[in-house]
């Protein structure tokens, strides 16, 4: 058991480590490099397991320039110099469609880190989707179902590709 789900965790980073994705995770520590550069903080919003993610930018080793964490309650704090970066089970999530809306309204931009839903268009043109490639289980039990859902992992692997990257462009600078 042990072996194949180490097996199936190996398949999926490599999954989130093609060319493609590699262009997105650029764009994405782009879009959230721009915070820092400019005097504002990136508010990271990890939705239930993934507020490990929150917990590694805010308390982790090498803490994220500039993070914050995000609430509903601060939407009046945001201002055009944030960025905005969002962990969630599912891009349809109402939590995170709610912060969609409100970011889309007030044309601040936002990273989603997400399983891809069935609505192709929920991140509008001029944020970045990264889909977590995680909407069944890796393991396959003795009925044919899947179980085990490494979304936390998943969601840390993505950023750590992602805020390496976003050092990397404010050392250019």
């Amino acid at each position: 058991m042990n072996k194949m789900f180490t097996t199936q965790l190996t398949g999926l980073f490599q999954r989130l480590s093609t060319e493609e994705n590699g262009f997105l995770f650029e764009d994405a520590a782009r879009l959230l490099a721009q915070a820092p550069a400019g005097q504002g903080s990136i508010y990271i919003y990890g939705e239930q397991e993934l507020k490990a993610v929150t917990a590694e930018a805010l308390y982790g080793v090498e803490p994220l320039q500039t993070a914050k964490e995000l609430s509903e309650h601060q939407l009046d704090e945001i201002t055009h110099a944030d960025r905005i970066w969002l962990f969630s089970r599912s891009s349809e999530d109402p939590a995170v469609q709610r912060f969609i809306a409100a970011f889309t309204k007030a044309d601040i931009p936002f990273v989603l880190v997400a399983n891809k839903g069935t609505d192709e268009e929920a991140v509008p043109v001029g944020n970045v989707f990264i889909d977590l490639k995680v909407a069944k289980g890796l393991m396959p039990d003795e009925s044919g179902n899947r179980f085990g859902f490494p979304t936390g992992i998943t969601a840390l692997f993505i950023y750590h590709h992602i805020h390496f990257l976003i050092r990397e462009f404010l050392e250019e600078e």
